[in-house]
């Protein structure tokens, strides 16, 4: 693995539910995207409870970014890049 990666799971519900208010899908257009309001440094794939991840069920890219101002301060602290 590159050591510029850090690669985490989680579980509980009180955060999944806290990050998908945050999630940006990947597949739109990134010329979309406004400086600062979504951010590069998250990706985020989805594994649902029977082990499937979300490109079982759709074509291109299927994960999400985060919206920057949405990305809660314990997700940074677990990812921080050390």
């Amino acid at each position: 693995m590159d050591d510029w990666s850090i690669t985490k799971t989680f579980s509980e519900e009180a955060q999944i539910k806290e990050l998908a208010a945050a999630l940006y899908p990947g597949s739109f257009d990134t010329g979309f995207k406004l400086h600062n309001v979504i951010s590069n440094n998250y990706y985020v794939t989805v594994q649902m409870k029977n082990g499937s991840t979300n490109t079982g069920y759709y074509r291109g890219d299927n994960g999400f970014y985060l919206i920057t101002e949405k990305i809660p301060e314990w997700l940074q602290r677990d990812t921080a890049y050390e």
